[in-house]
């Protein structure tokens, strides 16, 4: 099951960069 969570662990990035792209955005 390496790379299902190999794949989880990109959509969780994935997710994360995008949940902090809008804040670093409004920071700036």
């Amino acid at each position: 099951c390496g790379i299902h969570q190999r794949a989880v662990a990109r959509a969780v990035k994935n997710a994360r960069e995008m949940a902090l792209l809008p804040y670093v955005q409004t920071r700036a």
